[in-house]
């Protein structure tokens, strides 16, 4: 139950989709798209101080993180391979 005047809160649903393309016929583009989802989870996880990851937007933003199962296709496209990563961000 919300309080009388309190702040609203919008929950953004965004999917970030991550796709790539190996034009090396001997490089798998699981080798490229990886370290591309480690570098999102990285950008996404909560600083050790405060737990919460803002964005950089402390005025805007409460929260946001990676919200469920990051569905991947690694290859099966043959040169080119996609991920799709479900995001929430909490706003002011």
């Amino acid at each position: 139950v919300k309080a009388l005047g309190a702040p609203t809160v919008w929950t953004l649903y965004a999917d970030f989709y991550i796709y790539v393309h190996s034009s090396d016929p001997y490089t798998a583009p699981s080798t490229i798209l990886n370290p591309l989802l480690d570098a999102l989870d990285q950008a996404l996880s909560p600083t050790p101080a405060t737990g919460i990851q803002n964005l950089g937007l402390p005025d805007k933003v409460q929260h946001a993180y990676i919200a469920g199962k990051i569905d991947t296709d690694e290859g099966v496209l043959g040169d080119q391979a996609i991920a799709i990563m479900p995001v929430e961000i909490l706003c002011a």
